[in-house]
């Protein structure tokens, strides 16, 4: 009944009348201001929700104002994005601004962001798909913790014999390959870009059934070495096998940065 009431929304949202769905935000800011700051980025039609005293104003400026996160210029037009690490769903909404024909699976597995994110993403449901769930190397259960108290920083592990006990704080995690099957049918299962911040779960994404990669043909990536050491490690041995090169990288590697890789296997270089 819940995922009938979900899509029934969906649709509803999909053909309502412009004017009406402008007035439905301006509502929604109405009420919001209280406890939402309301922010309209540079380009953008429909404004953003950020918490206020959260880090999701920082986030806001390090993608939307100062350009730090993902300023990439991809050699060919990206159809199809998956995006791990949804957050507030501030780095989707930026790629749909940058390509507005792009197709987007967004992945968040903490509740009180992926809230956020689904509001935040509400006028491009069509486009951008949003999962409450982890991203791992598998399907299984993930437990969601927060080591340092902000909303940018949760961390996941998976679920095991040492702490089964917390499976009522679960997520459900899917893998790569699952999100290709059921959702990119029309870029014939081909990923044009794989944006990761995962907060050091990049060490397991990349331990093993990597398989996708060679149908993966731009990653942008934000390890975290600070978390789990061995993040830049794991992705770099992966994707070696697949020949991706190295265009630019941001950070201090060994706390961690911010890489951006194409897969000359199947995308031309100069």
């Amino acid at each position: 009944m819940k995922l009938l009431k979900k899509l029934l929304k969906k649709l509803v949202w999909i053909f309502l009348p412009k004017s009406v769905r402008k007035l439905y935000y301006e509502t929604m800011v109405f009420w919001s201001q209280r406890k939402l700051a309301v922010v309209l980025p540079e380009g953008c039609e429909y404004p953003v929700f950020l918490r206020r005293g959260e880090t999701d104003f920082n986030l806001y400026h390090e993608i939307f104002v100062h350009d730090l996160c993902y300023e990439i210029t991809l050699p060919f037009r990206p159809k199809f994005m998956i995006d791990c690490g949804g957050n507030i769903g501030l780095a989707a909404i930026y790629f749909k601004l940058q390509y507005p024909e792009i197709k987007i699976v967004t992945i968040e597995p903490e509740t009180s962001n992926f809230e956020l994110l689904e509001r935040n993403i509400a006028p491009y449901q069509s486009d951008i798909i949003a999962l409450n769930m982890g991203v791992w190397n598998k399907t299984t259960k993930l437990i969601v913790k927060n080591f340092i108290g902000t909303a940018w920083a949760f961390v996941t592990e998976e679920v095991t014999s040492d702490n089964v006990t917390n499976i009522e704080n679960s997520v459900d995690a899917i893998g790569i390959n699952d999100i290709l099957s059921k959702y990119a049918n029309e870029s014939g299962g081909i990923i044009d870009l794989l944006k990761v911040d995962i907060e050091g779960s990049e060490n397991q994404l990349f331990r093993t059934n990597y398989e996708w990669l060679s149908k993966t043909r731009a990653i942008v990536i934000e390890f975290h070495n600070r978390f789990r050491p061995d993040c830049s490690e794991v992705f770099h041995k992966a994707v070696s096998k697949y020949h991706f090169k190295e265009i630019s990288f941001h950070g201090n590697r060994n706390r961690g940065g911010v890489g951006f890789y194409i897969n000359e296997d199947i995308v031309e270089t100069k």
